[in-house]
């Protein structure tokens, strides 16, 4: 499956030094569920998810985790983030 997700208002917070801790921390988060990562991308303002989904994972539960999991580890690791929150919905 291709997952896609914005930055709520499609707002560019996903910098080159921020991107690497969001993606090992969301493959980490996917790998947890059984899931394989194929590719990840974080764009400043949304992300692209290329996986194997197991078979007794729901999508949207995976998605609701890795949004609110990657939102509490950003406002714990980036102050000036702290207002940092993901757009509501996704892609697939």
């Amino acid at each position: 499956l291709q997952i896609i997700f914005a930055v709520k208002n499609r707002n560019a917070q996903i910098n080159a030094d921020r991107k690497d801790l969001v993606e090992k921390y969301i493959c980490g988060i996917i790998s947890h569920y059984k899931c394989k990562v194929y590719a990840i991308y974080c764009n400043p303002d949304h992300i692209h998810l290329l996986i194997a989904l197991y078979p007794s994972v729901a999508v949207a539960d995976l998605v609701r985790i890795v949004k609110s999991s990657t939102s509490t580890l950003i406002h714990k690791n980036i102050p000036d983030l702290r207002y940092f929150a993901w757009q509501d919905g996704y892609a697939v």
